[in-house]
């Protein structure tokens, strides 16, 4: 992928409005939050035209950009930017968007990662905890302490789907900030 020098200004930067629930035509100055995730094989909502309120309660859109509206929110922000909503699936929306996904993730305030699971129905998990349990493994063994580290974020994104796909990998890259959801924690990365 090219990066395209004032492609941003050709692009209708379409997010989502995650108070209101419809998808809004905004500049480049708004902010706004990412979603990175992997699509699967699962079958993801896929937006013609535009999302209506009911559309979530419905179960239509995957639970991975479900939980992402919910952390926007909770992050005090209120819009997001996710690829199945905010791309019109027409030809040349698609091919202009395309051409401007690293303005699209070099200009977002953040970047939710969805890295646990397989699929857009994986969901992010921790998204719904008030205070995460954590648990510290430690043996005692001939008169030292051993306490077992958890695992760093290298490692677990090793495992995941999510760091073997190109488009996820070149939106890491563009990100100045994620927020990574895995299936062990929620990382801060900037």
């Amino acid at each position: 992928m090219k990066a395209l020098h004032g492609a941003g200004d050709r692009v209708k930067l379409r997010l989502l409005d995650v108070q209101q629930l419809k998808v809004v035509v905004r500049s480049f100055d708004t902010p706004y939050v990412a979603l990175s995730y992997v699509w699967g094989s699962a079958k993801c909502f896929r937006a013609e035209r535009n999302i209506s309120g009911s559309a979530a309660s419905t179960g239509v859109i995957p639970r991975t950009i479900l939980d992402a509206m919910k952390v926007t929110r909770a992050l005090g922000q209120q819009y997001l930017w996710v690829d199945s909503i905010c791309i019109l699936n027409e030809p040349e929306e698609l091919t202009s968007t395309v051409e401007a996904m690293d303005i699209i993730y070099k200009k977002a305030l953040l970047t939710i990662v969805g890295a646990a699971g397989s699929d857009c129905m994986a969901g992010l998990p921790r998204a719904h905890a008030r205070a995460p349990q954590i648990t510290q493994i430690s043996e005692r063994v001939d008169g030292r302490t051993f306490i077992m580290a958890q695992p760093s974020l290298d490692f677990v994104l090793k495992s995941c789907a999510w760091s073997t796909r190109g488009w996820t990998f070149q939106e890491s890259k563009l990100s100045r900030r994620k927020l990574i959801f895995t299936s062990s924690g929620v990382y801060f990365r900037c």
